[in-house]
Protein backbone atom coordinates (compact mmCIF):
# COMPACT_ATOMS: atom_id res chain seq x y z
CA UNK A 1 0.00 0.00 0.00
CA UNK A 2 1.31 3.43 -1.00
CA UNK A 3 1.66 6.67 1.04
CA UNK A 4 -1.16 8.11 -1.55
CA UNK A 5 -2.87 4.97 -0.62
CA UNK A 6 -2.65 4.96 2.88
CA UNK A 7 -3.32 8.88 3.23
CA UNK A 8 -6.48 8.77 0.80
CA UNK A 9 -7.41 6.33 3.26
CA UNK A 10 -7.05 8.13 6.57
CA UNK A 11 -8.67 11.28 4.74
CA UNK A 12 -11.86 8.83 4.14
CA UNK A 13 -11.91 7.38 7.16
CA UNK A 14 -11.68 11.33 8.83
CA UNK A 15 -14.50 12.29 6.46
CA UNK A 16 -16.78 9.48 7.51
CA UNK A 17 -17.21 10.25 11.12
CA UNK A 18 -17.22 14.30 10.44
CA UNK A 19 -21.87 13.77 10.69
CA UNK A 20 -20.81 11.95 14.22
CA UNK A 21 -19.12 14.73 14.95
CA UNK A 22 -21.68 17.07 13.94
CA UNK A 23 -24.47 15.49 15.69
CA UNK A 24 -22.62 15.52 18.59
CA UNK A 25 -21.04 19.04 18.55
CA UNK A 26 -24.67 20.29 17.67
CA UNK A 27 -26.07 18.20 20.76
CA UNK A 28 -23.54 19.57 23.26
CA UNK A 29 -23.15 23.15 21.26
CA UNK A 30 -26.52 24.57 19.76
CA UNK A 31 -27.97 25.30 23.42
CA UNK A 32 -25.39 27.10 24.26
CA UNK A 33 -25.43 29.39 20.56
CA UNK A 34 -28.67 29.64 21.18
CA UNK A 35 -28.33 31.35 24.37
CA UNK A 36 -25.91 33.78 23.31
CA UNK A 37 -28.37 34.63 20.80
CA UNK A 38 -31.37 35.57 23.27
CA UNK A 39 -28.79 37.29 25.52
CA UNK A 40 -27.86 39.62 22.64
CA UNK A 41 -31.55 40.13 21.32
CA UNK A 42 -33.21 40.37 24.46
CA UNK A 43 -30.63 41.48 27.15
CA UNK A 44 -28.86 39.64 30.16
CA UNK A 45 -32.44 38.84 32.40
CA UNK A 46 -33.62 36.76 29.46
CA UNK A 47 -30.21 34.87 28.96
CA UNK A 48 -30.54 34.40 32.77
CA UNK A 49 -33.65 32.55 32.59
CA UNK A 50 -32.62 30.57 29.78
CA UNK A 51 -29.44 29.12 30.72
CA UNK A 52 -31.02 28.17 34.62
CA UNK A 53 -34.00 26.15 32.75
CA UNK A 54 -30.58 24.73 29.97
CA UNK A 55 -28.51 23.89 32.65
CA UNK A 56 -31.75 21.95 35.01
CA UNK A 57 -32.45 20.14 31.34
CA UNK A 58 -28.80 19.65 30.83
CA UNK A 59 -28.81 17.48 33.95
CA UNK A 60 -31.95 15.74 33.16
CA UNK A 61 -30.76 14.91 29.67
CA UNK A 62 -28.08 12.87 31.27
CA UNK A 63 -29.70 10.96 33.54
CA UNK A 64 -32.44 10.26 30.98
CA UNK A 65 -29.06 9.26 29.02
CA UNK A 66 -27.90 6.63 31.41
CA UNK A 67 -24.93 5.41 29.95
CA UNK A 68 -26.69 4.66 26.81
CA UNK A 69 -24.70 6.76 24.07
CA UNK A 70 -22.09 4.22 24.72
CA UNK A 71 -23.50 1.00 26.35
CA UNK A 72 -26.38 0.83 23.60
CA UNK A 73 -23.71 0.74 20.34
CA UNK A 74 -21.76 -1.76 22.39
CA UNK A 75 -25.31 -4.01 23.01
CA UNK A 76 -26.42 -3.47 19.35
CA UNK A 77 -22.66 -4.93 18.60
CA UNK A 78 -23.38 -7.79 20.21
CA UNK A 79 -26.43 -8.31 19.51
CA UNK A 80 -25.23 -9.15 15.88
CA UNK A 81 -22.95 -11.80 16.82
CA UNK A 82 -23.97 -12.95 20.28
CA UNK A 83 -27.33 -15.13 20.74
CA UNK A 84 -29.30 -13.30 24.10
CA UNK A 85 -26.72 -10.36 23.77
CA UNK A 86 -29.23 -7.13 23.23
CA UNK A 87 -31.85 -8.34 25.52
CA UNK A 88 -31.81 -5.66 28.02
CA UNK A 89 -32.01 -2.97 25.55
CA UNK A 90 -36.09 -3.06 25.76
CA UNK A 91 -35.47 -2.88 30.18
CA UNK A 92 -33.26 0.14 29.39
CA UNK A 93 -35.98 2.06 26.95
CA UNK A 94 -38.07 1.21 29.70
CA UNK A 95 -36.14 2.69 32.51
CA UNK A 96 -35.10 6.42 30.31
CA UNK A 97 -38.49 6.80 29.71
CA UNK A 98 -39.58 6.39 33.19
CA UNK A 99 -36.80 9.09 33.79
CA UNK A 100 -38.15 11.44 31.17
CA UNK A 101 -41.43 10.66 32.47
CA UNK A 102 -39.95 11.89 35.99
CA UNK A 103 -38.16 15.06 35.15
CA UNK A 104 -41.65 16.56 32.92
CA UNK A 105 -43.47 15.62 36.18
CA UNK A 106 -40.19 17.76 38.09
CA UNK A 107 -40.39 20.41 36.14
CA UNK A 108 -44.18 21.35 36.06
CA UNK A 109 -43.83 20.76 40.49
CA UNK A 110 -41.07 23.32 40.80
CA UNK A 111 -43.54 25.29 37.93
CA UNK A 112 -46.26 25.08 40.53
CA UNK A 113 -44.64 25.32 43.08
CA UNK A 114 -42.86 28.72 42.40
CA UNK A 115 -39.09 27.19 43.23
CA UNK A 116 -37.86 28.52 39.32
CA UNK A 117 -38.74 31.46 38.35
CA UNK A 118 -41.77 31.19 35.94
CA UNK A 119 -39.90 32.60 32.62
CA UNK A 120 -37.39 29.94 33.77
CA UNK A 121 -40.17 27.33 34.15
CA UNK A 122 -41.33 28.02 30.80
CA UNK A 123 -38.10 27.48 29.07
CA UNK A 124 -37.68 24.34 30.99
CA UNK A 125 -40.87 22.91 29.92
CA UNK A 126 -40.30 23.84 26.25
CA UNK A 127 -36.85 22.06 26.32
CA UNK A 128 -39.22 18.92 28.36
CA UNK A 129 -39.71 17.58 25.02
CA UNK A 130 -36.29 16.41 24.88
CA UNK A 131 -35.96 14.17 27.23
CA UNK A 132 -38.51 11.21 25.76
CA UNK A 133 -36.86 12.73 21.90
CA UNK A 134 -32.72 12.03 23.32
CA UNK A 135 -34.14 8.37 23.99
CA UNK A 136 -35.09 7.74 20.30
CA UNK A 137 -32.61 10.08 18.59
CA UNK A 138 -29.97 7.91 20.48
CA UNK A 139 -31.23 4.78 19.68
CA UNK A 140 -31.38 5.74 16.34
CA UNK A 141 -28.06 7.25 16.19
CA UNK A 142 -26.70 3.81 17.75
CA UNK A 143 -28.00 1.51 15.54
CA UNK A 144 -26.69 3.60 12.20
CA UNK A 145 -23.13 3.52 14.21
CA UNK A 146 -23.15 -0.37 14.47
CA UNK A 147 -24.81 -0.50 10.77
CA UNK A 148 -21.97 1.78 9.85
CA UNK A 149 -24.35 4.32 8.29
CA UNK A 150 -23.15 7.18 9.38
CA UNK A 151 -24.15 9.25 6.25
CA UNK A 152 -27.65 8.71 7.71
CA UNK A 153 -26.50 10.25 11.06
CA UNK A 154 -25.42 13.62 8.33
CA UNK A 155 -28.31 13.68 6.63
CA UNK A 156 -30.54 13.33 10.09
CA UNK A 157 -28.61 16.35 11.58
CA UNK A 158 -28.47 18.77 8.44
CA UNK A 159 -32.44 18.24 8.03
CA UNK A 160 -32.87 19.12 11.90
CA UNK A 161 -30.52 22.42 10.74
CA UNK A 162 -32.91 23.19 8.23
CA UNK A 163 -36.17 22.84 10.03
CA UNK A 164 -34.81 25.02 12.69
CA UNK A 165 -32.99 27.86 10.27
CA UNK A 166 -36.35 28.15 8.47
CA UNK A 167 -38.63 28.12 11.98
CA UNK A 168 -35.73 30.93 13.75
CA UNK A 169 -36.49 33.15 10.15
CA UNK A 170 -40.02 33.01 10.42
CA UNK A 171 -39.64 33.82 14.25
CA UNK A 172 -37.33 37.05 13.70
CA UNK A 173 -39.30 37.73 10.29
CA UNK A 174 -42.85 38.47 13.02
CA UNK A 175 -40.90 39.54 15.47
CA UNK A 176 -41.28 37.21 18.08
CA UNK A 177 -39.76 36.59 21.35
CA UNK A 178 -36.97 34.12 22.53
CA UNK A 179 -39.90 31.15 23.25
CA UNK A 180 -41.00 30.30 19.70
CA UNK A 181 -37.28 30.16 18.58
CA UNK A 182 -36.42 27.51 21.67
CA UNK A 183 -39.64 25.68 19.74
CA UNK A 184 -38.35 26.17 16.56
CA UNK A 185 -35.02 24.53 17.73
CA UNK A 186 -36.77 21.58 19.73
CA UNK A 187 -39.03 20.90 16.45
CA UNK A 188 -35.85 20.60 14.34
CA UNK A 189 -34.75 17.80 17.20
CA UNK A 190 -38.07 16.30 16.23
CA UNK A 191 -37.31 16.21 12.26
CA UNK A 192 -33.62 15.12 13.31
CA UNK A 193 -35.00 12.16 15.48
CA UNK A 194 -36.86 11.26 13.22
CA UNK A 195 -34.86 11.16 10.22
CA UNK A 196 -32.22 9.39 12.51
CA UNK A 197 -34.33 6.77 13.27
CA UNK A 198 -35.49 6.57 9.41
CA UNK A 199 -37.19 3.53 8.40
CA UNK A 200 -38.38 2.97 11.87
CA UNK A 201 -39.72 5.94 12.75
CA UNK A 202 -41.74 5.78 9.83
CA UNK A 203 -43.16 2.51 10.75
CA UNK A 204 -43.73 3.01 14.40
CA UNK A 205 -45.53 6.28 12.85
CA UNK A 206 -47.89 3.87 10.52
CA UNK A 207 -48.08 1.63 12.99
CA UNK A 208 -50.00 3.94 16.12
CA UNK A 209 -52.01 5.30 13.37
CA UNK A 210 -53.01 2.15 12.17
CA UNK A 211 -53.62 1.14 15.23
CA UNK A 212 -55.93 4.09 16.54
CA UNK A 213 -57.30 5.02 13.03
CA UNK A 214 -60.83 3.47 13.97
CA UNK A 215 -60.89 6.08 17.21
CA UNK A 216 -61.30 8.47 14.46
CA UNK A 217 -63.50 6.65 12.34
CA UNK A 218 -65.94 6.13 14.96
CA UNK A 219 -66.02 9.60 15.88
CA UNK A 220 -66.46 10.88 12.56
CA UNK A 221 -69.41 8.60 11.72
CA UNK A 222 -70.85 7.23 15.70
CA UNK A 223 -69.44 9.80 18.24
CA UNK A 224 -72.21 8.34 20.86
CA UNK A 225 -69.85 4.98 20.43
CA UNK A 226 -66.84 6.50 21.01
CA UNK A 227 -67.02 5.23 24.46
CA UNK A 228 -67.76 1.70 23.80
CA UNK A 229 -65.02 1.92 21.54
CA UNK A 230 -62.77 3.17 24.09
CA UNK A 231 -62.93 0.28 26.30
CA UNK A 232 -62.93 -2.23 23.07
CA UNK A 233 -59.40 -0.54 22.61
CA UNK A 234 -57.83 -0.81 26.03
CA UNK A 235 -59.27 -4.52 26.58
CA UNK A 236 -57.18 -5.42 23.15
CA UNK A 237 -53.97 -3.00 24.34
CA UNK A 238 -54.04 -5.72 27.54
CA UNK A 239 -54.73 -8.32 25.43
CA UNK A 240 -51.37 -7.11 23.17
CA UNK A 241 -49.07 -6.90 26.11
CA UNK A 242 -47.78 -10.93 26.04
CA UNK A 243 -47.66 -10.35 22.04
CA UNK A 244 -45.51 -7.35 22.17
CA UNK A 245 -43.17 -8.41 25.45
CA UNK A 246 -42.50 -11.65 23.67
CA UNK A 247 -41.69 -9.79 20.24
CA UNK A 248 -39.20 -7.75 22.06
CA UNK A 249 -37.67 -10.59 23.82
CA UNK A 250 -37.14 -12.39 20.45
CA UNK A 251 -35.80 -9.49 18.38
CA UNK A 252 -32.66 -10.04 19.16
CA UNK A 253 -32.75 -13.65 18.85
CA UNK A 254 -34.50 -13.20 15.33
CA UNK A 255 -31.37 -10.60 14.50
CA UNK A 256 -28.58 -12.95 15.82
CA UNK A 257 -29.94 -15.80 13.99
CA UNK A 258 -30.12 -14.03 10.72
CA UNK A 259 -26.90 -13.07 10.95
CA UNK A 260 -25.65 -16.39 11.22
CA UNK A 261 -27.65 -17.64 9.02
CA UNK A 262 -29.48 -20.38 11.44
CA UNK A 263 -33.06 -21.10 9.79
CA UNK A 264 -34.08 -23.22 12.36
CA UNK A 265 -33.31 -20.92 15.19
CA UNK A 266 -35.44 -18.23 13.47
CA UNK A 267 -38.35 -20.92 12.85
CA UNK A 268 -37.90 -22.08 15.90
CA UNK A 269 -38.31 -18.71 17.74
CA UNK A 270 -41.04 -17.47 15.34
CA UNK A 271 -43.20 -20.65 15.68
CA UNK A 272 -42.77 -20.82 19.88
CA UNK A 273 -43.27 -16.39 19.52
CA UNK A 274 -46.82 -16.76 17.62
CA UNK A 275 -47.80 -19.92 19.71
CA UNK A 276 -47.20 -17.79 23.27
CA UNK A 277 -49.12 -14.69 21.71
CA UNK A 278 -52.07 -16.60 20.40
CA UNK A 279 -52.43 -18.55 23.69
CA UNK A 280 -52.47 -15.55 25.56
CA UNK A 281 -54.97 -13.67 23.39
CA UNK A 282 -57.03 -16.97 23.58
CA UNK A 283 -56.55 -16.95 27.05
CA UNK A 284 -57.86 -13.28 27.58
CA UNK A 285 -60.90 -13.53 25.28
CA UNK A 286 -61.96 -16.68 27.54
CA UNK A 287 -61.56 -15.08 30.14
CA UNK A 288 -63.33 -12.00 29.62
CA UNK A 289 -66.69 -13.77 27.98
CA UNK A 290 -66.76 -15.69 31.33
CA UNK A 291 -66.64 -12.16 33.18
CA UNK A 292 -68.67 -10.56 30.79
CA UNK A 293 -71.37 -9.44 33.16
CA UNK A 294 -68.22 -8.34 35.42
CA UNK A 295 -67.46 -6.16 32.57
CA UNK A 296 -70.47 -4.85 32.09
CA UNK A 297 -71.16 -3.36 35.85
CA UNK A 298 -67.66 -2.11 36.40
CA UNK A 299 -67.29 -0.26 32.85
CA UNK A 300 -70.58 0.43 32.24
CA UNK A 301 -71.17 -1.36 28.98
CA UNK A 302 -74.43 -2.30 28.37
CA UNK A 303 -75.14 -6.41 28.31
CA UNK A 304 -75.87 -6.13 24.69
CA UNK A 305 -72.86 -4.36 23.52
CA UNK A 306 -70.42 -6.81 25.67
CA UNK A 307 -70.09 -9.29 22.65
CA UNK A 308 -69.08 -6.60 20.45
CA UNK A 309 -66.52 -5.87 23.06
CA UNK A 310 -64.81 -8.78 23.08
CA UNK A 311 -64.86 -9.77 19.61
CA UNK A 312 -63.15 -6.38 18.64
CA UNK A 313 -60.58 -6.99 21.57
CA UNK A 314 -60.07 -10.69 20.29
CA UNK A 315 -58.84 -9.16 17.13
CA UNK A 316 -55.69 -9.12 19.04
CA UNK A 317 -54.53 -12.59 17.82
CA UNK A 318 -54.13 -10.81 13.97
CA UNK A 319 -52.40 -8.16 15.11
CA UNK A 320 -49.90 -10.48 17.00
CA UNK A 321 -49.02 -12.46 13.50
CA UNK A 322 -48.68 -9.05 12.10
CA UNK A 323 -46.46 -7.58 14.64
CA UNK A 324 -44.31 -10.67 14.66
CA UNK A 325 -44.11 -10.36 11.03
CA UNK A 326 -42.57 -6.77 11.06
CA UNK A 327 -40.36 -7.62 13.67
CA UNK A 328 -38.42 -10.31 11.94
CA UNK A 329 -38.41 -8.58 8.76
CA UNK A 330 -36.47 -5.50 10.32
CA UNK A 331 -34.14 -8.23 11.83
CA UNK A 332 -33.71 -9.43 8.55
CA UNK A 333 -32.53 -6.29 7.32
CA UNK A 334 -35.69 -5.07 5.42
CA UNK A 335 -36.55 -2.02 7.32
CA UNK A 336 -37.39 0.01 4.08
CA UNK A 337 -39.84 -3.03 2.79
CA UNK A 338 -41.63 -2.85 6.18
CA UNK A 339 -42.02 0.73 6.16
CA UNK A 340 -42.85 0.55 2.69
CA UNK A 341 -45.42 -1.90 3.38
CA UNK A 342 -46.82 -0.02 6.24
CA UNK A 343 -47.83 2.66 3.99
CA UNK A 344 -50.05 0.04 2.31
CA UNK A 345 -51.79 -1.12 5.17
CA UNK A 346 -52.55 1.92 6.93
CA UNK A 347 -54.66 2.86 3.19
CA UNK A 348 -56.35 -0.90 2.96
CA UNK A 349 -56.84 -0.55 6.70
CA UNK A 350 -58.57 3.15 6.12
CA UNK A 351 -60.88 2.07 3.06
CA UNK A 352 -62.16 -0.63 4.93
CA UNK A 353 -63.06 0.55 7.81
CA UNK A 354 -64.68 3.59 6.09
CA UNK A 355 -66.61 0.43 3.93
CA UNK A 356 -67.91 -1.32 6.80
CA UNK A 357 -69.21 1.19 9.31
CA UNK A 358 -70.95 2.63 6.51
CA UNK A 359 -72.49 -0.42 5.62
CA UNK A 360 -73.05 -2.04 9.05
CA UNK A 361 -72.79 0.63 11.89
CA UNK A 362 -71.17 -0.45 15.38
CA UNK A 363 -70.45 -3.86 13.76
CA UNK A 364 -68.98 -2.72 10.91
CA UNK A 365 -65.98 -1.35 13.12
CA UNK A 366 -64.68 -4.69 14.03
CA UNK A 367 -65.26 -6.36 10.91
CA UNK A 368 -63.22 -3.66 9.52
CA UNK A 369 -60.82 -3.84 11.56
CA UNK A 370 -60.53 -7.61 11.11
CA UNK A 371 -60.13 -7.34 7.38
CA UNK A 372 -57.40 -4.63 7.57
CA UNK A 373 -55.99 -6.82 9.80
CA UNK A 374 -56.25 -9.76 7.42
CA UNK A 375 -54.74 -7.86 4.05
CA UNK A 376 -51.69 -6.78 6.34
CA UNK A 377 -51.14 -10.50 8.13
CA UNK A 378 -51.13 -11.88 4.63
CA UNK A 379 -48.80 -8.92 3.13
CA UNK A 380 -46.39 -8.76 6.20
CA UNK A 381 -46.69 -12.69 6.44
CA UNK A 382 -45.50 -13.21 2.57
CA UNK A 383 -42.67 -10.42 2.58
CA UNK A 384 -41.23 -12.33 5.82
CA UNK A 385 -41.40 -15.80 4.25
CA UNK A 386 -39.73 -14.40 1.06
CA UNK A 387 -36.91 -12.13 3.16
CA UNK A 388 -36.79 -15.33 5.22
CA UNK A 389 -35.65 -17.40 2.12
CA UNK A 390 -33.91 -15.37 0.64
CA UNK A 391 -31.35 -14.33 3.09
CA UNK A 392 -31.34 -17.70 5.11
CA UNK A 393 -31.24 -20.37 3.23
CA UNK A 394 -30.57 -23.78 3.86
CA UNK A 395 -26.60 -24.96 4.03
CA UNK A 396 -26.50 -27.16 6.85
CA UNK A 397 -23.29 -27.12 8.84
CA UNK A 398 -22.04 -23.90 6.53
CA UNK A 399 -22.28 -20.27 7.60
CA UNK A 400 -24.14 -18.17 5.54
CA UNK A 401 -23.18 -15.07 3.97
CA UNK A 402 -26.04 -12.76 5.23
CA UNK A 403 -26.79 -9.24 2.77
CA UNK A 404 -26.52 -6.20 4.24
CA UNK A 405 -29.40 -4.67 5.71
CA UNK A 406 -31.87 -2.45 2.84
CA UNK A 407 -31.09 0.60 4.98
CA UNK A 408 -27.42 0.28 3.98
CA UNK A 409 -27.85 0.15 0.03
CA UNK A 410 -29.53 3.78 0.00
Amino acid sequence: MTVTTTLAHRFARAVEVLPLVAFRGLNGGMPLLLGLYIGYRWGLAELGAYTLASSFVAIGLMVVDWGCTRWLPRELALARVQEGSGSGVATANTLRLILAAGFLLLTGVLSATGRIPAESARFAIELGVLYPLSIFSVNGVSDRIVSREIAGIGGAVASGLTIFAVGAWCTMRVGSGPHLLVLAYVTGKVVEAVIALWPFSVQAILGILYARLSVFIVEHFRPADLGLVGVATALQGIFLLLPVSIGLLKYPVFTTAAVKGDRQQIRTALVTALTMSVAGVAAGVAASFAGRHLISRVLHVAPSSTLFVIVFASIAALTAGTAMSGLLLQALGREHTTARLSFITLAASLVSQFTFVWWLGLWGVAAGIATAELVSLAIFGTAAFRAFREKVTARPGHAIEVPAPESLLH
